[in-house]
């Protein structure tokens, strides 16, 4: 499967979570909008995801932290499917 189909199709899955799970819905909007935007290098990605960590540990605010921490899966997540794109 090609690396933007296989990005579309768990972009599918995120928003039919939106849809069933009212729980995932922050969640998975945040998935969305942080691999949609995404770069689509592994170099890169890993720039944006040690950015996150950096201010997840820079943050007393809660919900901060979990924003950027669902970023960073997202983003964590993407890279991986990028990797095994190019094997």
């Amino acid at each position: 499967m090609e690396l933007e189909s296989i990005i579309q199709t768990h972009l599918t899955y995120e928003r039919k979570r939106i849809e069933f799970d009212p729980a995932a819905k922050e969640k998975s909007k945040i998935w969305i909008e942080t691999i949609k935007n995404a770069p689509r290098s592994v170099e890169a990605i890993q720039t944006l995801m040690d950015a996150k960590e950096v201010a997840m540990n820079q943050t007393n605010d809660i919900l901060q932290v979990r924003r950027l921490d669902w970023e960073w899966s997202a983003l964590l997540w993407l890279q991986g499917v990028i990797q095994r794109s190019r094997r």
